[in-house]
């Protein structure tokens, strides 16, 4: 048993090493062209609220959902005891970001892969909703990524 927690403990620390936000300072052939121009052409006077929370099993809600063209202010939460991830590519392409603000700043115009949360850690995206489609939503980090139906996961759709 004490070998176990060593191990995890062990594995808990490499993963933190290695995991972190993913922020590209250019976007992909994947994500979509010129995401300052769609930022510069939305209208940012009144952006929908959405509130997203992350624990050790789940996304609460499990199914996001945004529609083209609108501008949002999305804040993501983790309650739960352990680092985790809100990953999902297909959205993180399909998006144009305006600001991301964490505790220690802002980051005007990244390009996001991934964000990752210390335990009761926040951070709010700034963005626009430009590309239609379901995208699979996931906590990718080491230790949880292979708990199979067990991990966070959920959906978020742009329509």
């Amino acid at each position: 048993m004490a070998l176990r927690i060593l191990a995890i403990a062990l594995f808990s620390t490499l993963a933190a090493c290695t995991w972190g936000d993913k922020i590209l300072s250019q976007p992909t052939e994947d994500h979509l062209a010129e995401p300052k121009e769609w930022v510069a052409a939305a209208d940012w006077s009144n952006p929908e609220e959405v509130t997203a929370v992350i624990t050790e099993y789940e996304f609460q809600p499990k199914r996001l959902v945004f529609e083209a063209g609108k501008t949002y202010r999305l804040k993501i939460i983790n309650r739960g005891a352990f680092e985790h991830a809100f990953s999902s590519s297909g959205f993180f392409e399909s998006i144009a970001v305006r600001r991301l603000e964490t505790a220690s700043g802002k980051t005007l115009l990244p390009v996001v892969e991934r964000l990752v949360f210390e335990p009761d850690e926040e951070k709010e995206l700034l963005f626009v909703a430009v590309k239609t489609g379901e995208h699979k939503l996931e906590c990718n980090t080491a230790l949880h990524f292979g708990l199979g139906p067990w991990a966070a996961n959920g959906t978020i759709v742009v329509q």
